[in-house]
């Protein structure tokens, strides 16, 4: 989910219908959902809500743990692969509501020529973009 340019900001008097449209898409995979975060006041002192991507690792997507899937634009207190808990509630808006710090995921990744394996722990830079054949390496795949 983690694609270039991604990024969508709406009003606040048409964001929950944004982020139905986009939390509901068919066409995303059942072990993703779209999860709004703790608000972050800006420096002119309004609020800001990021809704952003979580890779589901634990439960489903009514409540469970997953993996931070966007970068976050707005929000300091969390970053990309963080591993945060969700839940969702009666009216299907799911919230993230908190980073687990001590918690180590490990992800496996795939060259796109060669199938060569590297694995690593979110959050170390080990990880090259580009394989030693000069194949791709796809960072989308998580071990279970």
């Amino acid at each position: 989910m983690s694609e270039e340019g991604n990024i969508v900001y709406s009003c606040p008097e048409h964001g929950l219908e944004v982020y139905r449209k986009l939390k509901n898409n068919p066409s995303v995979p059942k072990d993703y959902v779209y999860s709004y975060f703790p608000p972050v006041a800006l420096e002119d002192g309004r609020q800001m809500i990021e809704k952003m991507w979580i890779k589901i690792t634990k439960g489903n997507r009514m409540g469970g743990e997953g993996i931070l899937d966007n970068e976050p634009q707005h929000n300091p207190n969390f970053k990309l692969h963080d591993v945060v808990r969700f839940k969702t509630d009666e009216n299907d808006i799911t919230r993230a509501f908190q980073k687990i710090t001590n918690q180590k995921v490990t992800m496996t990744w795939k060259c796109t020529e060669c199938e060569h394996e590297y694995s690593a722990c979110l959050g170390d830079d080990e990880v090259p973009s580009i394989c030693e054949c000069g194949g791709k390496i796809n960072h989308q795949e998580l071990e279970s």
